[in-house]
């Protein structure tokens, strides 16, 4: 197996009965959690000061918050600050959470609803690069990108902790003279200053988190 390819919904499987968490990344301005809630099992009630959103990997989920919202794998939940919500697997789930800390954070989407999927916030066009921003502060970066078939991303540094995931179709990452075949479902993950290339061997959308201490 790869071990520079990895997946995180596979490698984090909920226990029967149980909820788990562990800490992703936090710094002054966010902090990210994963969680795995086997089937059946919630977080209780909760409301956060600031903006706060989910990413959903795996399972299907269910947020209320005012109203119920049924997340799928891929689904995108951004949470208003201030207002209870609870959360309940609907089936076992596995999902991130990233938190943030400063007033002046804003989320970068003219979508105007609380949930959308990441892979329809950017189309694929052929012999283009598109890149959508949704969160870019000092600290905290996440974009969804598609990389049309035979496109590609040049050789460049890393400039943050990088964790890729990819949503849809197939890229050729090649970091430090290694290639490495990325599939829908997949992470990869890359350390601030590693030099790396991306090429769409298919049509190829991903989502980008970039972070810092």
């Amino acid at each position: 197996m790869n071990q520079n390819i990895f997946s995180l919904a596979r490698e984090n499987p909920p226990i029967p009965g149980c909820t788990i968490s562990r800490k992703l990344f936090e710094n002054d301005e966010a902090c990210s959690l994963l969680f795995s809630l086997a089937e059946g099992t919630g977080i209780s009630d909760t409301a956060y000061e600031r903006e706060h959103f989910f990413y959903l990997l795996a399972g299907k989920l269910t947020i209320h918050q005012g109203k119920d919202f049924h997340l799928k794998a891929g689904d995108f939940y951004l949470a208003a600050p201030k207002e209870e919500l609870n959360v309940k697997a609907e089936k076992d789930a596995i999902y991130m959470e990233i938190g943030f800390k400063k007033e002046d954070f804003t989320m970068n989407t003219i979508n105007e609803k609380n949930i959308f999927a990441l892979k329809d916030l950017v189309p694929c066009s052929e012999g283009r690069i598109i890149n959508r921003n949704l969160i870019d502060t000092e600290k905290v970066h996440f974009a969804v990108l598609s990389l049309a078939k035979g496109t590609s991303l040049p050789e460049h540094a890393a400039p943050r902790d990088a964790l890729l995931f990819s949503l849809e179709g197939e890229g050729l990452i090649t970091r430090e003279g290694k290639t490495y075949i990325l599939k829908a479902g997949e992470n990869f993950a890359m350390k601030t200053g590693d030099r790396h290339s991306v090429k769409a061997e298919k049509d190829f959308k991903f989502a980008l988190l970039l972070t810092e201490e």
